[in-house]
This record gives structure tokens, sequence and C-alpha cells, in this order.
């Protein structure tokens, strides 16, 4: 059978979206005893740059590989010529060896707590973090080292957050605005949480999130979770969390868009039920945070009309014009001649792609729009197309693209007022 008679039958089909998840949830994948186009695999597996590193391929021991077959496997993982005893040999050796420390997780990732940099950031990485929504965690460890803001824009509510989840809140939810600082204020505190305990954040939420977190909490009982976009979550999910958290000495922190649909209010009321959760409101940008976002707006040296304003011009623009509302700001700036310049500039970077690959990089924008990111696993198989190699082409690694980008297992884009920018006028 032809890749074309798999795809004709619905019952293979709906294996084939079993398979997809198994193998990206799975922290090794191992193809014994057959040829890799038996499943052919480039019909089914797209993200291959988010899954070649735990993909092995077992063959019979040879001393000269099959060109053809080897160059296919290499395509999606590693061949290995060891031959079905020597990949028992393996099974057994690593069945016998002890347990890894760390948990074996699907849903979660811990996070590692990144080394402050040592240099003041540069004019460059802050216009990248204003304009291109690009984070450099070590500069963001340096402002919180230093109680400093050279970066970013450090927010009083981190410290209110971090008050309340030291003392009796266990579980605290932040609700703004899109594009009003709740990815930064949630790197913040991970920051300052992974001092003191292990820190989980969500990556994808499988059927047996809860299941996980039951691990996690029983391997670390102080461990801090966060989720972000919770009530993305299912209502019984969501329960499920609030429930393992409430009166624990683990932490929950979770985040929301400005919550208006009528089952996320009903989410919330869910959530009010719990004796240890608090909700945080993320408030207007006060003196200290005015001051800070118009020295760091400030060295973007081409948003002309800002630049041409007095001291006490610009904080009456801040806190009156915009409302001391960051979205406000925000939306100024990223439509501003200049920044619509460099989104073209950087659109203008596309040209080579297909037609295909250019409707992926445009749905990453779409969904960035509405405030979320897009799993790289989720854009790969809807385009069917490697998208982490597509982007890797365009130079997303180095920074030489910049409008989406690869951060773990996600594509982020510019900020979502500047992605509708983008969809609107470039």
């Amino acid at each position: 059978m032809g890749a074309e008679s798999y795809h004709r039958l619905d019952v293979l089909k709906e294996w084939l979206e079993i398979f997809r998840n198994d193998v990206d949830r799975a922290e090794l994948v191992t193809f014994v005893g057959s040829n890799s186009t038996d499943f052919h695999l480039n019909d089914v597996l797209f993200n291959l740059s988010g899954l070649r590193d735990k993909i092995f391929f077992v063959n019979r021991t040879t001393a000269s590989p099959d060109p053809d077959t080897y160059m296919t496997q290499r395509r999606f993982g590693l061949p290995l010529y060891i031959g079905r005893q020597g990949f028992a040999d393996e099974v057994k050796k690593a069945m016998s060896s002890p347990l890894p420390e760390e948990l074996a997780l699907s849903s979660f990732r811990r996070y590692e707590l990144p080394v402050p940099s040592s240099t003041v950031p540069s004019v460059k990485d802050i216009e990248d973090l204003l304009i291109f929504g690009r984070i450099v965690p070590e500069h963001l460890a340096r402002d919180n080292s230093r109680n400093v803001s050279d970066y970013h824009v450090e927010r009083s509510l981190t410290n209110t957050i971090q008050d309340a989840l030291n003392g009796d809140t266990c579980i605290s939810l932040v609700i703004g605005e899109i594009c009003d600082g709740k990815t930064l204020i949630l790197e913040d505190l991970c920051i300052r949480m992974a001092i003191g305990r292990p820190v989980f954040r969500l990556r994808h939420h499988y059927d047996d999130l809860l299941e996980e977190v039951a691990r996690i909490l029983a391997a670390h009982p102080s461990a801090a979770l966060v989720v972000e976009n919770c009530f993305d979550l299912s209502r019984d999910q969501i329960k499920g969390l609030a429930r393992m958290f409430d009166k624990s000495p683990s932490v929950l922190v979770l985040t929301s868009r400005n919550i208006a649909a009528e089952a996320e209010i009903a989410e919330l009321r869910l959530l009010d039920e719990f004796e240890t959760f608090e909700a945080f409101h993320v408030p207007r940008l006060n003196d200290a945070e005015t001051n800070a976002i118009i020295t760091l707006t400030d060295q973007i040296a081409g948003w002309i009309d800002f630049r041409n304003r007095g001291p006490n011009d610009r904080i009456r623009f801040v806190q009156n014009t915009c409302g001391g509302s960051l979205p406000s700001f925000l939306l100024r700036l990223l439509h501003s001649d200049y920044v619509r310049d460099r989104y073209r500039e950087e659109y203008n970077k596309t040209q080579s792609l297909s037609p295909t690959e250019m409707r992926a990089v445009i749905t990453a924008l779409h969904i960035a729009h509405i405030g979320h990111a897009t799993p790289l696993s989720f854009l790969s198989d809807v385009f069917e197309l490697d998208v982490g190699s597509m982007l890797e082409r365009l130079g997303c690694r180095n920074n030489a693209f910049r409008l989406v980008r690869v951060r773990g297992q996600y594509v982020e884009t510019v900020p979502s007022i500047g992605a509708t920018n983008i969809l609107e006028q470039v």
C-alpha cells in the first residue's frame, strides 16, 4: 500500500493521529526491524526538527549500510546498526540502571533558572523585546538580581503576587489585557520562585494532565506550577488542579486574558470557592513604571514622535493620553511608521517561502493576534511541513528573522498588537 492508500482509510487515519500524539509525548521513539518507508513517515511526521533528537532506527548489523535507507532514516532520526539483539541488550542495561532523578513529563517541563547576564542589555535587545517580543531570559534575571529595569519594566504586581504566594495564597490567577505584560510578570515570578523551589511550566495539556501533576507533587511537595491561558483547560482540569493545590505547600500560578466569556466567568467563580485562591488584575502603570517604560522606549531612536516630546510631555503622554495603559502605549509604538517599516523589512524576508510555508507564518500571526503562542507540532501537522526547519532556514535561530521564532516547542511571533498591525497594514 502506498501513502495515498493509507490516507484513504478512515480507521488508519485515526490511528495516525494517535501515533503522532504518542510520538510527540514520548521521550524516546525506536523503530525496530522495519523499513522506515513502511509507515510513510514523510506523510505522518511533519514536526521533524522537534522530534529528530529522540527518534532511532534499529537496523541489522552490517558492514555497509544501504545509502538510500540510511539517508531516509537520517532525515527523521538516527540510524543504529546494532540488530535486534543489540537493541535488547541496551534495553536490559537501561532497565538495570538506577531510575533517573527527573520525572518523565509530557504536559509540563521543568523550568531552568537562567544565569543573569554580565553586561547591560544592548539597545537592540531592548528593541527586540518591545517590537518583536523576543525575550532574553538572562537579561530578565539580571534585572531581578539587581532590582532594576535596565531591560524591562519590573512591575510592582510581581512583588504583590510573590508576597501572597509566600503567605497564605496557594492558587493565584493573573488577569489582564493582551500585551499588558502578563508574560513578563510570569517570567519574573518564575525566576524568583525557582530560587527556592522547583518550578514546572505547562507545555501542552494532554488528557492525563492531572495524573502528571500528582506525580510532580509527590516528588516535589513544594513545587510551583505555572499555567498560561488557564481557561483553555477543561472545567474538570481546572477544578482538579485547584483541589490539589488548595491549602498545600505547593503553589499554582495561572494567567488569563480579561475574562469576558460566560464560560470563563463560571470557571472564575469555581476558583473563588477555594479558600487559598486569589485573583490579581494587572494594574495601570504607576509613576516608577511610567518612568521605566519612558527610559526604555527612548532608546528606540526611530520613534520620532515620542523622542521629540519633552520629559514632562512624555509622562503626560503615558499617563493621560494612554491612560497609564501599557497596551495603549504599545499600540501607539507598534503602529508608528518606524515599527511598521521594521515589520515590512522582516516580512520581505519571507519572499523565498512556498505558498504553504507562507500560510503557516500567517497562521502563527493570526494566533498571536488573539493572544496565543502556537504549538510547533500543531502548525507542522496542519500544514504538513516541518515548520521548525523552515524557520531555521529563514534564520530565526540566529535572530536574522524576527517576525516568527521557535521557543521550546512553541512558535512565537511579535506582540499581539504588532501581529494585528502586520496583518492589517503589511
